[in-house]
């Protein structure tokens, strides 16, 4: 499976437990040349989204680059998984999309999905 990860690490407490998982992922949006790189903080469970950074995109002006803004990524903040977008079907956190920004917004879920789906497949023991 490819999961578009470019880096991941395991994050501990000072005691040495595992609190949580941050996993750089990427996909394309609009802008098929750069891809949208997004930093996943994942609970150490694998639970929670405990939030997202938008790492690097260079997707429309005024549109797809709106997803770099905190009122977007805050939306993804403390979702169960899994995330999905709030047009698609199936049990899961819904999310709206920024309007007129749709390929960007499903590439940042994806991006999302594929980050959760390395720590689940490849990172936990």
């Amino acid at each position: 499976a490819d999961y578009h990860v470019n880096a991941a690490e395991i994050c501990y407490d000072d005691a040495g437990n595992v609190v949580a998982y941050a996993v750089e992922t990427w996909e394309f949006g609009f802008n098929t040349e750069e891809p949208i790189v997004i930093r996943s903080t994942i609970s150490a469970d694998a639970t929670l989204l405990a939030g997202i950074e938008v790492v690097s995109q260079d997707e429309t002006e005024y549109y797809g680059d709106n997803i770099s803004k905190e009122s977007y990524t805050s939306r993804f903040t403390g979702r169960l998984f899994p995330v999905l977008s709030s047009t698609d079907s199936g049990v899961g956190s819904k999310v709206d999309g920024w309007t007129g920004a749709t390929y960007s917004s499903n590439a940042v879920i994806q991006a999302i999905d594929d980050a959760y789906r390395y720590v689940t497949e490849q990172m936990m023991g």
